[in-house]
Order: C-alpha cells, then sequence, then structure tokens
C-alpha cells in the first residue's frame, strides 16, 4: 500500500514537472489561440444588433358586428402572435424590402417572447446593423397587423355570408309555405257565409211576442203562425278573417326579414370581392365592421433602436479561446513527455 502511495506521489509529481518543463509550449498555444479568438471576434464574425418593440394583444371568445356575433377560434394568444412569423407575413416583408434572403433565414432573426398569463409581448429582430434591425422590425410589424386583420376578417365574411345564404333559403321557404296557408285559407273564406240567417217564430220568445201583441193591441195565438228572421255573424268567417290577417302579418315580416337579410348578405358579398380583386392587400376597404383584430392587436410604434451590437460577444470569445488554448497547450505537454518516454 506504501509502494502504491509513492508510486502515485511521484507520478502526480511527474506531472506537475512536465507542465512546468513544457509551460512555453503552453503558452505559445494559449497565445495562439487566443489570436485567433480574436481575430476571429474582431475582424471575422459579423455584428449582429437586435430591435425589440412591445405589444399587447386582448382575444375575448366572441364579437359583436351589424352582420352578427363572431366566435374566434382560439383563445390562445400564441395562436395569434405565431401569425408573426408565418410565410405569408414573412414572404411579404421579403417582397416589400426586397431582401435578398429566404422566408426561412428570416425566419431565424425573429424571436417573440411573452408571459402566459399576460397579454403583453415582444418581437425582437436580429440584423448586421442597427438601422437595418429597427427598419426590419418596423416592416415585420406593419405587416403582420394587416395580415392578421385580413386573415380573420375573411373568416368572419365566410362565416357570415355561409349563415346569412342558409337563412336566407330558410325564409325563402317560410314565405311559400306562408303564401300556401293564405291561398287555402281564402279558398276556405269563399265557400263560407259571413252572415247566418235564422227563421223563428215569434210566439218561440214568450218575452218577444207579448210585446209585439201589446203594441198591436192583440192576443198572443194571433202570432201563432207569424215568422220572424235573425242575422248574426258566421263565427268561422270571423276565424279566418283573423287566421288570414296574422297570416298576412307573418308573411309581410318574413318578407322583411327577407329583404333585410339579402341586403346584409350583398354587402357580404361585395366586400369579399373587393378584398378578392382589391389590390389594396391589406385588405381594408369596404365597411370596417368586420375588422376585429385591428382594435385587439396593439404594436407600439416606437421602436428601440440598439447602440451595441448583441453579437459577437468578444469578451466571451476571448475567454472560451484562452480556456481551449490552456488545454490544447496541456494536451501537447503530456503527449510529448509521454512520447519521450516511450
Amino acid at each position: 500500500m506504501e509502494d502504491k502511495f509513492v508510486e502515485d506521489e511521484i507520478s502526480l509529481k511527474e506531472l506537475i514537472m512536465h507542465l512546468i518543463h513544457y509551460k512555453r509550449i503552453i503558452a505559445i498555444i494559449t497565445v495562439l489561440a487566443v489570436v485567433l479568438g480574436g481575430i476571429y471576434a474582431f475582424f471575422i464574425a459579423d455584428e449582429v444588433y437586435e430591435a425589440s418593440v412591445d405589444g399587447t394583444i386582448i382575444i375575448s371568445e366572441t364579437a359583436t358586428s351589424k352582420y352578427g356575433t363572431f366566435v374566434f377560434p382560439s383563445l390562445h394568444k400564441e395562436d395569434y402572435l405565431n401569425v408573426i412569423t408565418s410565410e405569408e407575413v414573412l414572404a411579404k416583408v421579403v417582397d416589400n424590402l426586397n431582401l435578398e434572403m429566404s422566408t426561412q433565414a428570416l425566419r431565424q432573426k425573429i424571436e417573440i417572447n411573452s408571459q402566459k398569463d399576460s397579454s403583453s409581448f415582444m418581437i425582437n429582430v436580429k440584423n448586421g446593423s442597427s438601422e437595418s434591425a429597427s427598419e426590419l422590425l418596423s416592416e415585420i410589424s406593419s405587416v403582420y397587423k394587416e395580415v392578421i386583420n385580413l386573415k380573420y376578417k375573411k373568416m368572419a365574411l365566410d362565416m357570415f355570408e355561409r349563415d346569412y345564404y342558409v337563412q336566407i333559403r330558410s325564409i325563402e321557404e317560410l314565405i311559400i309555405n306562408q303564401e300556401k296557408t293564405i291561398l287555402g285559407y281564402k279558398k276556405q273564406l269563399e265557400s263560407i257565409q259571413p252572415i247566418i240567417t235564422l227563421k223563428k217564430l215569434v210566439t218561440s220568445d214568450p218575452t218577444l211576442a207579448a210585446e209585439i201583441a201589446r203594441n198591436r193591441g192583440t192576443s198572443i195565438e194571433s202570432l201563432s203562425d207569424e215568422v220572424m228572421i235573425e242575422e248574426f255573424s258566421n263565427p268561422n268567417y270571423e276565424i279566418l278573417e283573423e287566421s288570414i290577417f296574422m297570416a298576412e302579418s307573418a308573411l309581410i315580416e318574413s318578407k322583411s326579414d327577407l329583404e333585410q337579410f339579402t341586403k346584409l348578405f350583398n354587402e357580404l358579398s361585395t366586400e369579399k370581392a373587393s378584398m378578392q380583386t382589391s389590390s389594396n392587400e391589406t385588405g381594408l376597404v369596404g365597411n370596417n365592421s368586420l375588422e376585429f383584430m385591428k382594435s385587439r392587436i396593439s404594436i407600439s410604434s416606437y421602436v428601440s433602436a440598439p447602440d451595441k451590437a448583441v453579437a459577437p460577444r468578444k469578451s466571451l470569445i476571448l475567454g472560451i479561446s484562452m480556456v481551449l488554448g490552456v488545454m490544447v497547450g496541456i494536451f501537447v505537454a503530456f503527449f510529448k513527455a509521454y512520447w519521450q518516454n516511450n
């Protein structure tokens, strides 16, 4: 056991002696590594600047317009923020700024930060200069607001147009049935007498017979063969007249609803056609009652322009270069000692 301890102690001393002996090699390799790291950090690596902007997004379950209630497809903030890095937004940004890069490369420059239980978020964009980073971020923010507003406006248009189409078809069918019902009522009315006429003996009403006999100065028996006529309204006729009135009122109301729904449907169709054919890619044409996202997403107009580059981190590169240089120098020293000993 003592021999092993002595052997380990000698081996440790040998290692330290080797390091001292080859300290010049270690120093040279370390200096060389630091120099190479400095050349990369100061002359080769491109500087990267990061611009940022704050925003808020508020999503509710529904939104109300003159056309009805729109139900949002999601209540998760991330589903709406993901549109920022969508192909549609990035392709438009690349085209607007005439960037010589792919949408995938542009996507790598964008970072979105948001807290789960907060309505606020931050967009960070990295680029080669402070001005280009700020310009790129401003364009991304602008295009994002346009695209997401257009996206959900189209969605609302499709939903309301589809609903009104179904309602219009339903009302048209209802009107046909109401007209048939009114026609049936009127045919029944033609076959019914509005006044019912009854003939009966005067003596069948003792009170009336006594009054007539007294007025004439005769006896009631003398009126035994006298007949009187009584007329009164037919209740069935009145019921049918009321039914026709109610049915015609309902028909007028249905036609009014049809006219209103058709008007709104035509407005939606015109708006949709305008958005499809307009050269204004923001889609903000016609009325603005369906631009639900416009008031729900707010992005600051102030973009913080970076004063200093966030990359390359020169001090970190130099530090890593020094550590790697020392490690490589130690490895070379041990390898050389091993080679000489064997």
